[in-house]
Formats: structure tokens, C-alpha cells, sequence
């Protein structure tokens, strides 16, 4: 694990995902930012006794439920939380996380490279529609058109905040597989949970989600459909 393992956290919270595609979400934080800001007085005295045993499975639990708890801190409002709150966690073995995940991944670019294809294929609709078998050709045709073009493309990758500013959609899941089974975590001290099994991936929970915990981070990956 990277030691600024505080700015993989920060990279992953400044990812924006697809929210018309069924795609894999990841939301992170501290176990200091979790135990101390996030918590109420009473909830951080039951965790008191937990935070001295910080490899003890019993910890990795009372992490995972708190952080379910407060999801709303880091997540959008179209997060199913109940869902996910009230799911059948169980410990990943035999790498089971990685299957799962390995699936997630796989089904987020199969549905971004979908919807790619989609477009291309309007877009030769109306070359073909308009005789034209370029879009150079389009162009030329009426140069107006071409921003038109363009914002139907720029209208899938990108999203705009509050303010109207434009921030380029998360699409590189190749790279996020790799960040949190490899960079992310001190693999070492590191339990990950899972709510489905691979085979179940599609049938039995309503969201499928992977949770990891260590000594100094909680990050969860979960297929948005």
C-alpha cells in the first residue's frame, strides 16, 4: 500500500460517475475521519473499545456497519443506502472480492463501451439519412452543426455540478481495479466483505457491493444498477 494512502481517498472522492449507466461507484475514507467527524458522542464511545484492537475482525465489522450507517456523508442522494445497509455482509474468502469485483469492473466498461456504440451508430444514422458519408463532410456541409456534434458526444462523459461547471465523467475502471486491490490498502491488515456471492451477482442482493477495511482506510465499490 502507498503510504498517501489520504490521496488515493482524495482521488477516489473526486471521481463522477455515470448516473444514467449501470456502473460500478467508489467511495472511501479515513478510519480517523470516520471514528472522530462522522460519529456522535455515543456512537464514538462504542467504538472505543474496538479502536485499540485494530486488526481484530470484531473492529473490521464495527467499521463496515458505522461507515454503511453514514453513507450519506460521501455518497449521492440516488445511493440506494437501505439496501445496502441492511444487506447479508459476509467475509470475502478465497478471494471472493476479487471475482466479484473482476465482474463489476467488466460489466461498467461493457455498459460505457454500449453506449459508445450506440452513438457512433446515431451519428452514421444521420450521415446516412443526409447522403453524407463524412463527418468532415457534415461539417462542411453546415458548419453550425458541428458544436451540435460535438455537445451529443461531450453530453455521455460529461456532468455538470451545482454551479454549471463541466467535470468529465469516471470511465477507467481498468485503473480502479487496480487501485483498490493493489494500492489502496496495507493488504497485510486488510478484511474485505462482500454482499453477493459471484454466482449471485445478478440475482441475489438488490446492489452488489465490496467493502474493504485496514488499519487507516474504508473504501466500498458498488455496481449502481
Amino acid at each position: 500500500m502507498s503510504q498517501n494512502y489520504k490521496d488515493h481517498i482524495e482521488e477516489i472522492m473526486k471521481f463522477v460517475y455515470h448516473y444514467d449507466l449501470s456502473v460500478a461507484w467508489c467511495k472511501a475514507v479515513s478510519i480517523d475521519v470516520l471514528t472522530t467527524k462522522w460519529l456522535n458522542e455515543e456512537e464514538q464511545e462504542g467504538m472505543n473499545s474496538y479502536i485499540n484492537m485494530p486488526d481484530a475482525i470484531e473492529t473490521h465489522i464495527r467499521l463496515r456497519d458505522c461507515f454503511l450507517k453514514k453513507l450519506k456523508y460521501c455518497t449521492p442522494e440516488t445511493t440506494p443506502y437501505y439496501d445496502l445497509l441492511d444487506g447479508y455482509w459476509e467475509l470475502a474468502e478465497h478471494k471472493a472480492h476479487e471475482i466479484v469485483l473482476h465482474q463489476m469492473i467488466s460489466k461498467s466498461i461493457k455498459e460505457i463501451k454500449e453506449r459508445q456504440h450506440y452513438n457512433r451508430n446515431e451519428i452514421s444514422c444521420l450521415l446516412s439519412r443526409l447522403n453524407i458519408k463524412t463527418l468532415d463532410g457534415l461539417y462542411a456541409k453546415d458548419p453550425l452543426i458541428k458544436k451540435q456534434v460535438n455537445d451529443f458526444f461531450k453530453s455521455e462523459t460529461v456532468s455538470y455540478d451545482y454551479n454549471g461547471k463541466s467535470i468529465i465523467n469516471f470511465e477507467d475502471y481498468s485503473y480502479l481495479q487496480k487501485l483498490f486491490l493493489g494500492q489502496l490498502f496495507d493488504i497485510k491488515h486488510t478484511r474485505f466483505f462482500i454482499n453477493n456471492t459471484p454466482e449471485g451477482l445478478d440475482d441475489v442482493a438488490p446492489v452488489s457491493a465490496i467493502i474493504g477495511v485496514d488499519r487507516n482506510i474504508i473504501c466500498m465499490i458498488w455496481l449502481d444498477d
